[in-house]
């Protein structure tokens, strides 16, 4: 870690195994990653400042995480073979459990602003779709839109979710979950230089209002320049 104020680096890491997937608590203060050991995987969480023991969270080697995907309040959101499974941050009991049934395959989740709602890619290939699924006491599965559509993000203070379909279109829908959870109709934003080329690769992102983009633009398109064309060259020659 980069102290901008003291120009000083800190490690945070001492395991002597590959250590990856780092996350920042909401407040900001504490610090998840993962680390691969011969044991299997597990979850540390290190204060921010370095100082300090960290605690571990074990995880079942069947999981076979894939990478962590969201720190809210009280728990860790992680996926590993299609799951979704969540990880206690605090409190005695620190095992991980299966939020959904284990038949469904879930990824790229991301938890509602309230906590109560998580946005997540599902299905089976080819037929991924973006949906929403209540958690705790909201239970549901809402599919957001036809045809593939994936990465949903929450925006708008969770008042809308945008998310990407297969021919490289960015789309957006106005959700209302103030009693259950209802979604409008989608509506086409723009359309992406390039799509996301994989899973854990992303092409785009967006900040919370859902105002700003931040898209990846080819190598290519950004080599492109302008032609100019000049007539009567001979008397421009001429003038110099």
């Amino acid at each position: 870690m980069r102290s901008s104020r003291r120009k000083t680096d800190t490690r945070l890491t001492f395991t002597g195994n590959l250590a990856s997937c780092p996350l920042w608590s909401p407040d900001g203060r504490r610090i998840a990653y993962q680390v691969e050991g011969p044991g299997g995987p597990t979850i540390r969480l290190a204060s921010a400042d370095g100082l300090g023991g960290q605690d571990s969270i074990p995880v079942p080697s069947t999981i076979g995480i894939l990478g962590i995907s969201e720190w809210s309040p009280g728990r860790i959101l992680a996926f590993g073979r299609g799951q979704v499974w969540q990880l206690p941050t605090e409190g005695a009991t620190r095992n991980a459990t299966s939020l959904f049934d284990p038949t469904l395959f879930i990824v790229q989740g991301r938890i509602s602003p309230d906590g109560r709602w998580l946005a997540a890619t599902s299905g089976a290939p080819p037929g991924f779709n973006a949906f929403v699924y209540g958690l705790g006491d909201n239970p549901g599965r809402w599919q957001l839109s036809g045809g593939t559509t994936f990465r949903p993000r929450w925006t708008k203070g969770g008042r809308e979710i945008v998310f990407e379909s297969t021919d490289r279109q960015l789309w957006a829908v106005d959700v209302d979950t103030k009693d259950g959870f209802r979604a409008g109709a989608p509506r086409r934003l723009f359309a992406l230089p390039m799509g996301s080329p994989g899973n854990n690769a992303v092409s785009w992102d967006c900040d919370a209002s859902g105002e700003t983009f931040y898209v990846t633009v080819p190598a290519s398109a950004a080599a492109i320049g302008s032609i100019e064309v000049v007539s009567d060259f001979r008397s421009l020659v001429t003038r110099r």
